[in-house]
C-alpha cells in the first residue's frame, strides 16, 4: 500500500466529523491529513514535513515527540488543524502560527515550551486554542 491507502475510520463525536486515523490523500494523490494521535512516535518532527504542501490536518497528539516545531511548518499554509498535545516539544512556542489563516484547532498543551505566547491576530478562524499545562 502506499501512503493515500494507509487509514482506518476513528470518529470523533466533538463536531461530529469523521477523520480517518492514518494518512489521506486528496484525488490527486496528496497527503491531507496525519492522523497519528496514541501512536507510538518518537522522536522530532522532521523539516520535510513541509514537503507535504497540501497538509490541512496534522494531529500526533499524545506521542514521544521531542525538540522544537521546525521553522520549515511556516510552509503548511492550509492547515486547519495542528494538534500536538502531550508531547515533550520544547522551545518556543513559534510566531509563524500567525501565518496559518485558516487554522481552526491548535493544540500544544502538556508539552514542554517556555517563553510568552506569540501574538495571533490573523487566526480569526481558530475556534480551539490550547496551551495548557
Amino acid at each position: 500500500k502506499n501512503e493515500c491507502e494507509w487509514h482506518d475510520t476513528l470518529d470523533y463525536t466533538e463536531a461530529e466529523q469523521v477523520y480517518y486515523y492514518g494518512v489521506a490523500c486528496d484525488a490527486q494523490g496528496r497527503v491531507t491529513s496525519i492522523v497519528m494521535p496514541n501512536n507510538g512516535l518518537e522522536g522530532t518532527l522532521p523539516p520535510e514535513i513541509a514537503l507535504l504542501s497540501n497538509l490541512r490536518v496534522l494531529n500526533l497528539s499524545e506521542n514521544g515527540l521531542y525538540g522544537e516545531l521546525p521553522p520549515e511548518m511556516s510552509k503548511l499554509i492550509y492547515l486547519e488543524e495542528a494538534l500536538f498535545a502531550m508531547n515533550k516539544i520544547s522551545g518556543t512556542i513559534p510566531d509563524y502560527l500567525d501565518t496559518f489563516i485558516h487554522l481552526k484547532k491548535l493544540s500544544l498543551l502538556d508539552n514542554m515550551f517556555r517563553g510568552n505566547l506569540p501574538d495571533l491576530p490573523h487566526l480569526k478562524q481558530m475556534t480551539h486554542l490550547d496551551f495548557s499545562n
